[in-house]
């Protein structure tokens, strides 16, 4: 069988990001905060000079980035690739909940509907959550390795998605890099990329969700 990804002959290039950032306001070890699970909608695109991927060996990568930090199980990733296929451009829609501070204004946004989702959830008999129905559960935030990370398996070859998602995704779902930044060097050498992030972590597993029409996440 051919392997999830090949990569054509580079120059070794250091892309080393910095960006001085520490841990949100209120971080601490010691005090978890009260938190719930919160859905975002996330485009994300792949591309790269040398580093292809099967379809599905993309999608099965980001969804095991997402987890790391702190996504929940059920993420989902959509790539508009067929499969089989191998890629080294291709555009990604996530769908990914991760652990949000439960305060009142979060919670009411949360549990607010717009007519569509109120007549979609009555044509389908579905109970919109309320606020007592948003599942709340202890969070912490963590410094976390992705390259220590033994689920993630990184290689050299994965410095341009990761590079990609440190970019363009994290950003938007309020995770930090520490103070030493991101470093890639390329899939010319054996150099794993060196990425250490703060993110919310759920201290314990939270039950299961459901997915609504408005794409809130609930018990």
């Amino acid at each position: 069988m051919p392997p999830a990804r090949c990569t054509r002959p580079v120059t070794v290039v250091v892309v080393a990001i910095a960006i001085g950032c520490g841990a949100p306001a209120g971080w601490s070890r010691e005090e978890p905060i009260d938190a719930f699970w919160q859905v975002r909608h996330v485009d994300f695109a792949y591309t790269s000079r040398n580093v292809y991927y099967s379809c599905g060996a993309l999608q099965s990568k980001i969804k095991a980035i997402m987890k790391a930090v702190g996504a929940h199980q059920g993420v989902t990733v959509s790539i508009d690739c067929r499969e089989g296929q191998f890629v080294n451009s291709a555009m990604a829609r996530l769908i990914v909940a991760l652990p949000a501070e439960a305060t009142e204004e979060a919670v009411r946004v949360a549990t607010t509907f717009d007519t569509r989702s109120q007549l979609v959830a009555r044509l389908r008999r579905i109970q919109l959550p309320t606020a007592n129905d948003i599942e709340r559960f202890p969070a912490a935030w963590q410094t976390i390795s992705l390259t220590d990370n033994r689920k993630l398996r990184l290689e050299a070859g994965d410095c341009d998605l990761l590079l990609g998602i440190y970019q363009q995704v994290f950003p938007r779902l309020s995770i930090q890099p520490s103070d030493k930044g991101f470093r890639c060097f390329g899939p010319g050498t054996r150099i794993r990329p060196q990425l250490k992030v703060t993110a919310l972590l759920p201290m314990r597993l939270p039950v299961a969700y459901s997915q609504q029409d408005n794409g809130h996440f609930v018990r």
